[in-house]
């Protein structure tokens, strides 16, 4: 998850947006930028092995003194994109009872339980 701290002042361009640090490789944003200051970030991949938040850096443009942090999300393994509409929910698998036969592929009819609070995340009209 990132978060912009401040949006800084005439950007006509979305800047580049690095990640460096936190121990970890791969990460990737992309910035938007709104009136000349950056309105947000978005993680376009989560990259792999950060043990601490990355930094981030904003260069080019054409503005000055955007900053933005990022967390790490814990437990955060599905990225849900934002072209759909989603059901989120907590829940755990209550039954999986296994079919096995002979030259056949394993199947299982999976249920599972919904526990706790549940909600609609629409999608990003474009």
């Amino acid at each position: 998850m990132a978060t912009v701290t401040a949006g800084g002042t005439g950007y006509t361009t979305a800047p580049t947006v690095a990640l460096t640090g936190g121990g970890g490789s791969g990460a990737a944003a992309t910035a938007t930028v709104s009136g000349g200051v950056v309105t947000g970030v978005t993680i376009t991949n989560k990259g792999t092995g950060y043990t601490s938040a990355p930094t981030v850096a904003f260069t080019g443009g054409a503005g000055t003194g955007a900053t933005a942090t990022v967390a790490l999300a814990a437990g955060d393994d599905f990225d849900l994109p934002p072209t759909r509409t989603w059901f989120a929910f907590q829940g755990y698998v209550a039954d999986f009872p296994f079919t096995f036969a002979q030259n056949a592929v394993v199947a299982s009819t999976v249920s599972i339980q919904r526990s706790g609070g549940s909600a609609w995340i629409r999608k990003v009209s474009a």
